[in-house]
């Protein structure tokens, strides 16, 4: 499959002879906005991505390989492609006896991939994560046309010299389109990386050029489906719907993954990525419902604990219904109403942050009544707290998920 970056320009075969045609740019290449001037770590600057492992066929290919070349009288009159049919066939004909040392190391070289692996995720880099393509030179841009449109016979290195020879001697003219070219291919590239680089919410109103080959059209990811962190950083996981500018395309949901591959232009990639998608909806479907719970027998029933009592300073918490205004704010902030997330904004109201999740939200309950607080935009309103709690809930959940850092802001404000 060809390149969506194939530049290509008819050029003359004699030294010095002006270009007959710049080299062309796709339409959607050339309307691609600049890039941002923020600094974005290109590829290849964090940890290596480790290399998938050798399996036991390929230790046996190699070292029979050698032996055999080692071996013969002549290395260069071997026939590479009757050698390596002479090696499947005896690798098809061996024992699981026989097999046993390569196998030993396949094992052996899965069990370091796989330390590998961990050690590249702990320093965060992920496996599945898809690279632009780097963009070319305006020499490598003259050099691919010249040698597309001459074809010649002789040797490559030796055709680079002449035309190194001949790139040297064109005009500053005659190497401007090729300039031009490489700068529109550079554009391109830090709009991919810049891109690749954003996950979850970022990404959403963000606007991309699809490069792969059989489309280059411009699409904007609309809507991005939250879940919780460990389903966001699931790359087999669907969540970003696309839109296209052509509208006969439709809207398309897409992984993570699919969605870097496609802005890279890496149709195998994107491939690659969907099937991930596939595998993982299968499985999860394949997987059974959890049993039903049953009541153990001849157990004595579990005594629930108390909560700790109170500090003498404080009165005693206040009911279920009475700290639903609490829960319900916190349910808006984006980890929930749990007691990490009360004990934050506790401490930012200056109240003691210990105790059980109902006396956390008592003491902050307290706190904001005290201080007026259903004048603040994210605290519900007297005439909310008298609706059903259904038409509360689809009221509040329709709304913007708040961070917990700008709720603490606000509730510190009030000291």
């Amino acid at each position: 499959m060809d390149s969506p970056y194939a530049y290509a320009a008819p050029v003359q075969a004699s030294l010095g002879a002006p270009l007959l045609a710049p080299p062309l740019v796709p339409a959607a290449v050339a309307t691609m906005p600049a890039p941002q001037k923020k600094t974005v770590a290109r590829p290849g600057t964090g940890p290596k991505k480790p290399k998938r492992p050798k399996t036991a066929y390929h230790f046996f290919f190699d070292a029979e390989r050698k032996a055999a070349l080692d071996a013969a009288p002549d290395r260069e009159k071997v026939d590479n492609n009757m050698l390596s049919r002479q090696l499947g066939q005896r690798w098809k004909a061996m024992d699981a006896n026989a097999r046993r040392r390569w196998d030993e190391l396949a094992k052996g070289a899965k069990e370091d991939y796989d330390e590998a692996v961990r050690l590249f995720e702990a320093q965060g880099g992920r496996m599945h994560d898809v690279t632009p393509t780097k963009p070319l030179s305006a020499y490598m841009l003259y050099f691919r046309a010249k040698h597309q449109a001459q074809k010649p016979d002789e040797k490559v290195t030796d055709f680079a010299k002449v035309t190194g020879a001949e790139w040297k001697a064109l005009s500053d003219q005659d190497k401007q389109p090729f300039h031009e070219s490489a700068k529109k291919q550079r554009d391109l590239y830090d709009n991919q990386v810049a891109f690749c680089a954003k996950s979850c919410d970022q990404l959403i109103g963000e606007k991309f050029l699809d490069g792969r080959p059989s489309v280059m059209a411009f699409a904007r990811v609309a809507l991005f489906d939250a879940g919780t962190a460990q389903e966001n950083a699931d790359e087999a996981r669907a969540a970003y719907h696309v839109v296209y500018d052509d509208q006969s395309r439709g809207q398309e949901t897409l992984s993570l993954g699919e969605l870097k591959a496609r802005v890279c232009g890496d149709e195998r990639a994107a491939k690659r990525a969907a099937a991930r998608v596939d595998a993982a909806q299968k499985k999860r479907k394949a997987m059974p419902p959890p049993p039903m719970y049953q009541v153990p027998v001849d157990k004595k029933p579990k005594i629930t604990k108390k909560p700790p009592p109170p500090p003498d300073d404080e009165p005693e918490p206040f009911t279920d219904n009475e700290i639903l205004n609490v829960l319900r704010l916190t349910r808006r902030v984006a980890a929930g109403a749990n007691v990490g997330n009360l004990k934050k904004l506790c401490a930012a109201a200056g109240l003691a942050n210990v105790g059980s999740k109902a006396q956390l939200a008592s003491r902050l309950e307290r706190f904001l009544r005290e201080k007026n607080f259903e004048a603040h935009p994210f605290i519900p309103s007297h005439a909310d707290n008298l609706l059903p709690f259904a038409e509360f809930d689809a009221k509040y959940q329709a709304m913007t998920v708040l961070e917990i850092s700008a709720v603490e802001k606000v509730v510190a404000g009030l000291l």
